[in-house]
């Protein structure tokens, strides 16, 4: 792709997935937390991921990453296709693509858990500057800053 072309993509496909990434956030808000325990004092699966980020990964970690990637899944029925070849154009697999098809004028299958992994990775990011008070204050709680 050209400087132009290839700087419009990585917009687009940057906006995609912020707007992706915030909708799961607000969808992980809205879901009870519970794996933390009845004390911790997190209320939302979004403030258990938090802790998870920011701490250390829990026996449950597996299942925090789950429901995250499910989460996603699900916000990006409700995306236009065009971003989300644009944002699959930004996947590692998208690079072997443009290799072997730089002329054609057909946009490219979207392979959907690539573009998962690219929205994961800004919802991790969120979680890892969340500032939320329950998070902080679980957090001191754990390293013994109370």
């Amino acid at each position: 792709m050209t400087g132009v072309y290839r700087e419009f993509t990585r917009q687009v496909a940057q906006d995609a997935a912020r707007r992706v990434a915030e909708r799961t956030v607000r969808h992980l808000n809205k879901l009870p937390g519970g794996l933390s325990g009845d004390d911790s004092g997190l209320r939302t699966a979004w403030e258990e991921f938090c802790v998870q980020v920011q701490a250390e990964e829990s026996f449950f970690w597996d299942a925090y990453v789950d429901t995250v990637k499910q989460a996603i899944s699900g916000a990006l029925l409700n995306v236009r296709h065009l971003e989300m070849v644009a944002m699959w154009l930004e996947s590692d697999n998208a690079c072997d693509w443009l290799a072997d098809n730089e002329d054609s004028k057909e946009l490219p299958a979207v392979f959907e858990p690539d573009v998962v992994e690219i929205v994961y990775d800004k919802v991790h990011s969120l979680a890892d500057r969340s500032r939320h008070p329950r998070v902080v204050r679980y957090l001191s709680r754990e390293r013994g800053c109370d």
